[in-house]
């Protein structure tokens, strides 16, 4: 597992740290003809919570980034479609998540000020994931 690697390099390093995966809301909430990706992300939620027990002890912070619905190169083609225009419209936010609304979640869960941020899958969507999906 690369993050095997990663904690071996900071443990001979003498350094604590942190991991921050990429899963998605798709992890917490079940959304129609997407089985394998849904799984896949709740997959890496699990993994996170488990790498967090096991290497909290080692200094080692785990946690995951849910996005919602952006515009990435993976979603551009969906997104482009009238179905999914649609879809964004009656959200809860109305809208697509802008990609810099990511940074400062993921540097909270990155760096020392989010020291105590342990073990989360941190949903960053305009509250898609409470709301109708």
């Amino acid at each position: 597992m690369v993050a095997n690697k990663s904690v071996d390099r900071m443990l001979a390093a003498g350094l604590g740290g942190s991991i921050v995966n990429t899963a998605s809301i798709l992890g917490i909430r079940a959304s129609f003809a997407q089985t394998g990706y849904c799984a896949s992300k709740v997959g890496v939620i699990h993994m996170t919570k488990v790498l967090a027990l096991e290497w909290a002890q080692k200094n080692i912070r785990v946690n995951a980034l849910c996005p919602g619905y952006f515009l990435t190169e993976m979603t551009e083609g969906y997104i482009k479609t009238p179905a999914s225009q649609a879809f964004i419209s009656f959200s809860v936010p109305g809208r697509l998540g802008d990609i810099n609304e990511l940074t400062a979640p993921f540097l909270l869960l990155a760096i020392d000020a989010g020291a105590f941020v342990n073990g989360v899958a941190l949903s960053v969507d305009g509250a898609m994931s409470v709301g109708n999906l």
